[in-house]
Parts: C-alpha cells; structure tokens; sequence
C-alpha cells in the first residue's frame, strides 16, 4: 500500500521518554484513524523525506490525548487542513474506559478561543514540504497554518487528566491539622520504593502518610506499606487510595472481550497491581495498619452500566456496591 491509498500518521519529536504508557496511546491514534503506517521521524529529518507530496497524513503533538474515531479519514483530511478539536476532561466526564470514550456524547459547539490542538490533518498538497527544511520545522508551519483553519467535529480528541492526581487534592483534606511530618506519595520521585527504603534507613518519622495513584503502580505495594510502617511515629494516620479491579466498567469490558489500557483513569498502563475490597484490606494488616475506616467512591452514574447491572442482577453471590465502585479509600493506624 503505497502513501496515497491511506493516512499517514506522524508523531512530532517529543522532550518526554517514550515509555509504555506513551505507546499505549498511540496505539489509540492509530486505532481511531485506521491508520495501518505510523512513524516518529527525528526532529533534524528532511520533511521531503516524511511526507508524500500528494498524500493525506496526520501529524500528532499530544498522543496522549485519546481521539475519536474518524470514519474514512482519507476522505475526511482530503482537500482540507483540520486541526483536532482539543476537548477537556471539564467538558466531558472522564471516562472509565476506552468502550466508555467511545459512547460518549461528545460536545458539538467548537472551542471558542484558540487552543493548541492535539493533532493536525492535511492533504500535504496544501501545504508542502519545502527544500532543506527539517521536519521540526515543517511541524511549526503546520500547527501556524492550522490556526487559519476551520475546525470540524468529526475530528476531536480528549485531554485526559491524571485521575490521581485530582483525587489527591480531594484526600488531602483529610489529614489531621495537627500532623507535622507528612509523607506524600506525589513527593516520592519516580522512585517510590527506593525513596521509601532511603527514609526507612534514615530512622526519620511521621505522623501522616497520603498514598494515592501510588500502590497500583508498584511491583511490591505490600513492601511500600510496611517501610512506611517502620516511619511510623506512634498514632501516625495513613491516607491510601487504590482503583477497583471489580468495577462494573472493568467488569462489562472483560465480559464483551475487551481490555484497552490508557494513559489515565482506571485502565491506567502504569497500572501493575490490582484490588478487590477485601485484598485491600488484607494488604493493609500484612504490613501492619489497621483499618479505622474505609470510603467506597462510587463510579458516576451511567445508564449503560445500570443496564448491566440488572441483566446480571440475579448472578449468585452477586457484589453490587463492588460494581458500583470506582475506588477504595482506607484510613488506617499502625498497629
């Protein structure tokens, strides 16, 4: 298949590492845009020599923004630049999964100030390569241009926020004022583990922990609660937050065969460990916490998931508030 019969899909050189959560998205790119050529040409690369001069392609800035899927897109981008509509987690509610992005409503009305977009489309004859120009600089050009260009529906991706991180701001408001020594995950570096090891070395002590988006992303999460154990100064209070493996999306998508991780949310790729309610709570006693109290967060409401609900409702040992949950809080005291 030569340039001409498909969309060319090109990711723009990027300061950040290509880690796995980065190629899990752009997976989702190519998945949307049926696009069955994806290349990463290096900043200093001729342009002449990434783009067809009578192709279609799609440059992409921001692969970690989730896109819709664009049906026939050759003929969609032919004739036209179009930049992707760049739609924010506050227009939309984040999604739980992949099944569920694509479900969703998308707003209709276009962005009603100029952002950057995520992505631009062209029919490259709009806008060729030029001699001696890198493709960094082509990039520069493109995203110039997509700014006189008419946005279009059909061609919108999400910018997904880190579940995690707006959780934190949610559980920090738990802590005790009178905690003075507080061990924050989000303070840990890229690291956790080696920085838990570090302190529990240092014989340093605190009164409060605040654990979220940390456990499901490490090998031994086990280890991490019990090091922060060995920092514990006595009546020390630990904030922990894990995503439910049994929520009802997680629960539908299995069912219909389906398991599309994401940069974010509850089918994180950096997710490398699991929980049901009562794993969580033995977790919590094998490295020696007590649960004082343990908060259910309910998934949003969706009539889709209300539907699967009741075609499973007569299941035996059905768990429904499980179903319904999209994390687990636990507060929790050395023992």
């Amino acid at each position: 298949m030569n340039g001409e019969d498909s969309v060319l899909l090109v990711y723009a050189p990027e300061q950040r590492p290509l880690d796995y959560s980065r190629r899990l998205a752009r997976l989702r790119w190519r998945r949307a845009l049926c696009a069955d050529r994806a290349i990463s040409p290096a900043a200093d690369t001729p342009s002449q020599d990434v783009l067809q001069p009578s192709g279609v392609a799609v440059v992409v800035r921001d692969a970690c923004s989730i896109p819709s899927a664009v049906p026939r897109p050759l003929e969609f981008f032919s004739g036209r630049i179009v930049p992707a509509w760049p739609v924010g987690s506050e227009m939309t509610p984040p999604p739980a999964s992949l099944r569920v992005l694509e479900a969703l409503d998308w707003p209709t009305d276009g962005p009603k100030e100029w952002r950057n977009p995520p992505a631009v489309g062209l029919d490259v004859r709009l806008l060729p390569p030029e001699a001696s120009e890198s493709f960094a600089s082509f990039v520069e050009r493109l995203f110039a241009k997509a700014r006189e260009a008419a946005w279009d529906r059909g061609f919108r991706a999400l910018r997904l926020e880190d579940s995690a991180s707006r959780e934190l701001e949610d559980l920090r408001r738990l802590l005790p004022r009178s905690a003075k020594r507080v061990c924050d995950a989000a303070d840990l570096g890229t690291d956790p583990m080696a920085a838990l090891e570090r302190l529990a070395g240092s014989k340093e002590t605190f009164d409060a922990f605040l654990f979220a988006g940390l456990l499901e992303r490490l090998d031994d999460p086990v280890r991490a609660l019990r090091l922060a154990r060995q920092v514990a100064s006595p009546g020390a209070m630990l904030i922990v937050s894990v995503p439910n493996v049994v929520s009802a999306s997680l629960a539908r998508d299995l069912l219909e065969g389906r398991f599309d991780p994401m940069p974010s949310g509850l089918f994180d790729g950096r997710h490398v460990r699991w929980f049901d309610r009562t794993f969580f709570t033995e977790a919590l006693e094998e490295a020696g916490w007590t649960v004082a109290r343990r908060e259910d967060r309910a998934e949003g409401a969706r009539a889709e998931d209300e539907s699967f609900l009741s075609a499973i409702a007569d299941w035996p040992g059905l768990d429904s508030a499980s179903l319904r949950t999209r994390s687990w809080v636990a507060i929790a005291y050395p023992k």
